[in-house]
């Protein structure tokens, strides 16, 4: 559950301005931390792009890295150890080959650091690469650590590998409204029915906002209570806009399969003004309902009277569905081109 990093401008140099250049060792060495914290966020930002192997970096500069006396280098370090050798491969898979290593032992030494900051990144970190060599240094964080914020991070980065030993510590962030949807996305990873009762007594609470109350239902529905979806689905017809796109992206989300037809009637809908979001959340069913989706979907790609903005949802939403149908259609539908501002 990683978190942006602090932005640093250091003095008019802003990351993601051509600081990294063409020798980024030369940033990391700088004696200013605003330097060197940007170079790693603009190192980050590369490798999303393809453009830099993270791996040649960590191996030559992570141990000083680690030791750094700046706590927000340290952090946006474990930052970068989060994101995968391969685009596109699973955490679980990098873990399993050894691929993940070097990383791995850094994080162990960031898990410790003096700053809770930094501990609670690292934590964070490691909930995202799910390697379950770490879970006992996760476990001692959520039992000793003096710091709230660490013991959470840890308890979550627990929950993402389905053990429960921070179960209770993620119940209690329902409590604390700025935890509280993290806390959600934790007990739904851990999909323990034993977390059923709290985010009951949640999603009752009176004067909750609407999307607490909603995501705590979708949590509810995850772990196999049958009215968190019927409540939910409700409120697919709210007034209030927001709230009602927000409860259409759920379905999608949690895997709501019993709200797959509500999206496909909104995005058949001309006079519906939140079809892109339908769209959107059918491009995200990923394995359950997606032969459906992708029909939906290659009707409103060839509607001549669709919307851009629409037909480019579409196209987005079908290049991410495991379809063959939806790759033989793309095959021979140009998607169309962007426009200028």
């Amino acid at each position: 559950m990683i978190e942006p990093s602090v932005d640093a401008d250091p003095k008019g140099v802003s990351p993601g301005r051509g600081i990294l250049g063409p020798h980024p060792a030369e940033g990391l060495r700088s004696p200013d931390p605003k330097i060197r914290l940007a170079t790693l966020e603009d190192m980050g930002r590369l490798w999303l792009e393809g453009a830099v192997s993270l791996d040649e970096a960590l191996a030559a500069h992570g141990e000083v890295l680690a030791a750094d006396p700046d706590g927000r280098v340290r952090a946006e370090l474990a930052t970068l150890c989060a994101l995968l050798p391969r685009r596109g491969q699973p955490a679980e898979a990098c873990a399993a080959e050894g691929t993940l290593d070097d990383r791995l032992a850094i994080l162990l030494d960031l898990l410790v650091d003096g700053a809770p900051g930094v501990r609670q990144q690292a934590a964070a970190a490691l909930g995202d690469l799910r390697a379950p060599s770490t879970a006992a240094a996760l476990v001692e964080r959520v039992e000793q650590d003096d710091d709230e914020g660490v013991r959470f991070e840890a308890a979550f980065a627990l929950a993402s590998m389905g053990i429960a030993r921070g179960r209770e510590i993620l119940e209690h962030g329902l409590n604390n409204k700025n935890r509280r949807l993290d806390a959600c996305e934790g007990l739904r990873r851990l999909a323990s029915p034993e977390a059923i009762p709290a985010l009951e007594r949640l999603a009752q609470r009176r004067f909750l906002p609407w999307p607490d109350r909603l995501t705590a239902l979708a949590t509810l529905h995850s772990l196999g209570h049958p009215e968190g979806a019927r409540t939910l689905l409700r409120r697919t017809r709210a007034r209030n806009r927001t709230e009602r796109a927000y409860a259409l992206s759920l379905i999608a989300s949690h895997r709501i399969t019993s709200g797959y037809a509500i999206l496909e009637e909104v995005l058949q809908n001309p006079k519906d003004k939140l079809r892109e979001t339908a769209a959107r959340a059918l491009g995200e069913l990923g394995e359950l309902g997606f032969e459906r989706a992708a029909d939906v979907l290659m009707q409103v790609i060839e509607d001549r009277r669709t919307p851009r903005p629409l037909l480019v949802e579409a196209f987005e939403a079908l290049e991410k569905l495991p379809s063959q149908a939806a790759r033989n259609f793309l095959a021979v539908h140009p998607r169309p081109r962007e426009t200028k501002p």
